[in-house]
């Protein structure tokens, strides 16, 4: 009864990740500057709590000597000497309270068996499946419907702020799922995507169902990753999918399987294409005045930015308060949401905590590297791989710092590998 118990939890804190339900304890006028008890949360009290013991397992017979967590804590101590240079104190705590569950959860389920990380991602993938069931809805009613338990906004595609595509036949809705942005939907689809690609190709399942189950997250999440219409989601899964394929190929595995997976994403993915083709071409090529105003107000953050940072670059300007500066160094009024951040998790991360802990997250990944490369060769593909989607992503976007679920999403997926 208690290992049903323990089993349902690690499925449900897998699940619960992926949503953005929360009650919000200091309303601000983005969600940036918010402070909110996501449900999420919750789970990962109780997940961390009832699994403290595996957390001793990464200090015993001296492994608090591992270079992985000698980094970590770098880590750490630089984003906390970063709050103190932080315009609100409470809300970077908080970042790093965020920052530190994600911590405690890679450490937790690093150290889990087989059969435990198979409940934790297949509550990911569940969530995953519905995320794009939404995502595909919404594409298709050109609306996305408030729901305060589902933590969703209302986005139609006649509001301004609203994320769309605007071509010679009107303005079309991208998709958000129940996230905050098309941008993060896309990344976390495409991730889900190519993990359900790699069980697919490389696993013998027993039961039929989990071959059924990992077949629908697969093309699920395919199609809502083309209605998130992110560039920075399609190129990273496009060049990580190329690089698995040929992987397959070069090893001379599961040829049938790797034949089978092209040809369906191609079935799918061709009516799309074919429908859609004005849209796609509109965002693939940045034409129209929505595009061009994106690329604009991205080129604009870069430099200002080096205009801004230099004299910070060592130890940052407070975690989570990249858009607050903006707002306090402008001299001009503006509505708080022309503050956001900049899109660039590398160049966000150095302003806010600085070169050091950058170098520290450098060195975390780069001996995690390592650790799983001399653990296992198979773990080592799947992990460089993931690496490199997420590399991708850091360069184009800045929702895995931002946004909450994001640091928890990174860390979790790294530890699974482990």
């Amino acid at each position: 009864m208690i290992k049903k118990f323990y089993n349902l939890l690690i499925f449900l804190t897998g699940f619960s990740l992926l949503w953005q339900t929360k009650i919000i304890l200091r309303p601000e006028e983005i969600n940036y500057w918010e402070i909110s008890l996501f449900f999420s949360m919750i789970f990962l009290f109780i997940f961390i709590i009832v699994f403290n013991k595996k957390l001793l397992l990464n200090f015993k017979y001296r492994n608090y000597l591992e270079k992985t967590l000698i980094a970590l804590v770098f880590l750490e101590l630089f984003i906390i000497i970063s709050i103190f240079f932080s315009p609100d104190i409470l809300l970077s705590l908080y970042r790093y309270l965020i920052f530190i569950l994600a911590i405690l959860l890679y450490l937790i389920v690093k150290n889990f068996n087989f059969k435990q990380k198979k409940y934790f991602i297949s509550g990911v993938f569940l969530a995953g499946f519905f995320q794009a069931i939404i995502a595909f809805l919404q594409f298709i009613w050109q609306k996305s419907v408030a729901s305060k338990y589902l933590g969703m906004a209302f986005h139609d595609a006649a509001s301004l702020g609203t994320a769309v595509v605007e071509s010679s036949s009107g303005r079309w809705l991208r998709a958000y799922g129940a996230l905050d942005h098309p941008n993060v939907l896309g990344g976390v689809l495409a991730l889900i995507c190519l993990w359900s690609a790699w069980f697919i190709m490389k696993y013998n399942f027993k039961s039929d169902w989990e071959k059924i189950f990992l077949w629908l997250v697969y093309l699920s999440t395919l199609a809502g990753l083309f209605f998130s219409f992110s560039r920075s989601a399609w190129l990273a899964f496009l060049l990580v999918k190329i690089i698995l394929v040929l992987y397959f190929i070069f090893k001379k595995h599961y040829y049938k399987r790797v034949v089978l997976l092209v040809l369906s994403s191609i079935l799918l993915l061709s009516p799309f294409v074919l429908i859609y083709n004005d849209l796609i071409s509109t965002r693939l090529l940045s034409r129209g005045r929505v595009e061009q105003i994106s690329i604009n107000e991205r080129q604009s953050d870069v430099r200002e930015f080096s205009f801004k940072n230099y004299k910070h670059f060592l130890f940052g300007k407070g975690f989570g308060s990249y858009s607050l500066w903006q707002y306090i160094d402008d001299e001009e009024e503006k509505p708080a949401w022309n503050y956001q951040p900049i899109h660039n998790f590398w160049l966000l991360f150095i302003f806010e905590v600085g070169i050091f802990a950058v170098l520290s997250f450098l060195a975390f990944l780069f001996f995690y590297i390592q650790k799983v490369y001399k653990k296992s060769q198979k773990e080592f593909v799947l992990s460089l791989l993931t690496i490199i989607f997420f590399f991708i992503i850091f360069l184009f976007d800045h929702w895995v710092l931002t946004i909450p679920f994001g640091l928890w999403f990174l860390f979790s997926f790294l530890a699974i590998i482990e």
